[in-house]
């Protein structure tokens, strides 16, 4: 991490150092900055909303988040020491009290969860065409446009934020799900932490299909097998209920599937760009071949196994 603001260092010290309120401070926050995105973010890598919207909202509400860089931290509270001009606990063994509290609570509601008796009495099962649904369409639509309208409000596009959507989905399939996996498998001491130097130089075909918003599939890689199977599968499924729908259409089956059809065609549609990285593109970027197979045959197995189940 570097920092192109040569006082920045001050500018944390007056925080920091601050005789009146200085001692309530535990790290000062300064945005991120990102240099070479493209109009719509295509890998929506500028954290816009994050950095614009969020970050001086929680400001004005109390302090900032910690995103994990561009932070200057107080030495002391990183052990989870509190300030106070009459604190005189000894903080360490507060904190471990408050640990072994929070421990207990959680595991009395994992048990109350995991209990057989946790859904007695309550509306989880109902049908799709329930009007039950309607509040939790009411709040989906809400939401997806409250994130447009903050987007558009700071400058964006729709397709940036179009991008954000994909890329949200992309990184929850895959690193962060290959994230979760390391890190249980580290627990249980089956592995540990390790940190890669990547390339970070690109070649000039590279560059120009990242000018033009083209994504980058060349490389192999395991998060792209994920990709590209789930988005096989998804595709298969979509045009399986199709059929379904069109060959069952006075049994009601519209009916139980109008919503998991509705997911599922969004999820294609999301993945427009794999599967020209599958299929249709011709250049360095497109989709390794052997992903291509590999993705087609466990979507045909798996389909194949929910048509006999």
């Amino acid at each position: 991490m570097y920092s192109n603001n040569s006082g920045s260092l001050r500018d944390a010290l007056c925080f920091l150092m601050d005789e009146e309120k200085g001692q309530r401070i535990a790290f000062v926050q300064f945005p991120q900055g990102f240099d070479n995105i493209t109009k719509n973010d295509v890998y929506s890598g500028s954290l816009r909303v994050i950095m614009e919207v969020e970050l001086p909202g929680t400001d004005a509400n109390g302090g900032p988040l910690y995103i994990g860089t561009g932070c200057f931290h107080r030495r002391d509270v990183l052990c989870g020491k509190k300030y106070k001009k009459d604190y005189q606990n000894d903080w360490w063994t507060e904190n471990d009290k408050r640990v072994k509290e929070s421990a207990k609570v959680l595991v009395e509601n994992c048990r109350s969860l995991a209990s057989c008796s946790y859904e007695e009495n309550t509306e989880w099962g109902k049908e799709v065409s329930s009007p039950w649904v309607l509040p939790f369409l009411y709040v989906i639509a809400a939401k997806y446009a409250y994130s447009i309208g903050e987007l558009l409000w700071i400058g964006g596009t729709f397709q940036e934020w179009w991008n954000d959507q994909r890329m949200w989905l992309y990184k929850r399939t895959t690193s962060h799900l290959f994230g979760f996996t390391e890190n249980i498998l580290k627990l249980l001491g089956f592995a540990k932490s390790g940190f890669i130097v990547t390339s970070k130089v690109a070649d000039e075909d590279v560059s120009l299909r990242y000018e033009k918003e083209v994504m980058e599939f060349g490389a192999p890689s395991p998060m792209f097998d994920i990709l590209a199977t789930l988005s096989m599968v998804n595709l298969f499924s979509f045009f399986g209920a199709l059929k379904r729908v069109s060959m069952d259409s006075q049994h009601g089956v519209l009916d139980h599937l109008a919503l998991q059809m509705l997911l599922c065609g969004l999820a294609v549609v999301i993945n427009l760009p794999v599967y020209r990285g599958l299929f249709f593109r011709k250049d360095n970027g497109r989709m390794p071949s052997a992903i291509t197979y590999q993705a087609v045959i466990i979507a045909i197995l798996a389909n194949i196994g929910a048509f006999l189940y």
